[in-house]
């Protein structure tokens, strides 16, 4: 993935820290994979609330889907099969260190809760009202 894309250039993840944001969980619908997340919103993005003083970063929960999934590989294990819906269960919850895209749609998601591999359309990214 030597000219692998940033998410940092996704518009879908303009005003987001993503670096700073939580995996929570993953799961597979069907051809799309859901990750559930704790967001951190930056002072650019529309929904940004300066933090409470006992807060660091203004968090949303939020939701990113990925359509249209293909290929799916959890920690260089391939699967897209019955497997594919244990191992996305059983990743622990961590911070995220990275996303990114290399050619049209192969995507690599990586953090504490190691790496994820997969082919899909673009993210939809949907934050949640608290």
């Amino acid at each position: 993935m030597s000219d692998a894309v940033s998410w940092t250039e996704f518009r879908e993840f303009r005003g987001i820290d993503l670096e700073a944001s939580f995996l929570l969980s993953a799961t597979l619908l069907g051809d799309m994979l859901k990750l559930e997340l704790d967001l951190v919103l930056t002072p650019e993005h529309a929904l940004y609330e300066k933090p409470r003083p006992a807060q660091k970063a203004c968090v949303r929960a939020g939701i990113v889907e990925f359509p249209y999934l293909d290929r799916l590989a959890v920690d260089d294990q391939a699967i897209l099969t019955e497997t594919a819906v244990s191992a996305l269960a059983s990743l622990e919850p961590g911070r995220i260190s990275a996303l990114s895209v290399a050619g049209e749609g192969s995507y690599l998601l990586s953090g504490e809760f190691g790496t994820v591999a997969f082919e899909s359309g673009r993210p939809v990214l949907h934050i949640l009202s608290h």
